[in-house]
């Protein structure tokens, strides 16, 4: 999801920012560093990744499904 919407343009920071983590953070999971379980992280970056699929037009009837 994190590569995805990093090719979709956002930026790494971006990211961090949206799902209160450090951009290093999202470094770490991108280049599968990150040894943390963490729930709450993941549910951020899943409902960002829904957020933005939902701006795709097309696709927001797929998500809204969910």
């Amino acid at each position: 999801m994190i590569r995805s919407l990093c090719k979709a343009g956002l930026s790494q920071e971006a990211i961090a920012l949206a799902v209160e983590v450090n951009q290093s953070t999202i470094s770490r999971i991108l280049s599968g560093k990150y040894q943390n379980s963490n729930f709450k992280l993941a549910m951020g970056i899943h409902m960002l990744y829904l957020q933005h699929c939902q701006s795709i037009p097309g696709t927001s009837s797929v998500y809204n499904a969910l």
